[in-house]
């Protein structure tokens, strides 16, 4: 038991509100954009954020449900500071930003703004009121029998899914540091011709080492 919730709950909980969050995220960025977005940084229908977000706000702010200021701001602050890390670690590990807040007004690093930490107040409140009584419902749903397999089923999915992200996400790193290899030699050398230097091409000669 963790605060008087046990490991299934917690872990259930973090991936239903995973997979409610990449809804809203990819359908509000698909119509935002005009085409489909699957959004996050993973393959899954999962987003880790909205998991880890919700359950922790959960976790340690459910003594205080007959509060709604200290709800608001404390919900704000958690997620805020969920969203600053997960920014941070995303861009440290896959160079790439899956958001960027530098035209909002009150940003820190374009990883927060003060916008986007009044929507997480908000959602705070509503989490409580009423996400949290509909994730229960789809809790107790689950047969007792199968609650088991199922939970161990997707940390075994989004294990995978992590694992094939980061293998491909390096691989794909090392192609660009490869590209970027060659544009710096062809930008020292000036060749007259890509054309010219691409008919000398051999196999042997299509891998460099990157230090």
């Amino acid at each position: 038991m963790i605060f008087g919730l046990s490991g299934y709950f917690i872990i259930m909980h973090f991936f239903i509100f995973g997979i409610f969050g990449w809804i809203y995220e990819s359908c509000f960025v698909s119509i935002r954009d005009r085409h489909l977005v699957n959004r996050g940084f993973l393959v899954g229908p999962f987003l880790p954020l909205y998991g880890t977000g919700a359950t922790l706000v959960y976790i340690f702010l459910r003594p205080f449900t007959g509060n709604a200021s200290l709800l608001y701001f404390s919900g704000a602050i958690i997620a805020t500071v969920i969203e600053y890390i997960t920014s941070f670690l995303l861009e440290k590990i896959f160079h790439a930003k899956w958001w960027d807040y530098s035209k909002e007004p009150y940003n820190f690093q374009g990883r927060v703004a003060l916008i986007p930490s009044m929507f997480w107040g908000v959602l705070s409140l509503l989490l409580f009121d009423l996400f949290e009584p509909a994730v229960n419902v789809i809790i107790n749903l689950i047969p007792e029998k199968y609650k088991f397999h199922i939970m161990y089923g997707l940390i075994i999915i989004a294990g995978l899914d992590l694992m094939y992200t980061l293998i491909t996400t390096i691989n794909f790193s090392k192609q660009l540091e490869t590209l970027y290899y060659i544009r710096d030699i062809l930008s020292a050398r000036r060749p007259a011709s890509i054309r010219i230097c691409t008919l000398f091409d051999k196999p042997e000669r299509r891998e460099a080492d990157i230090k």
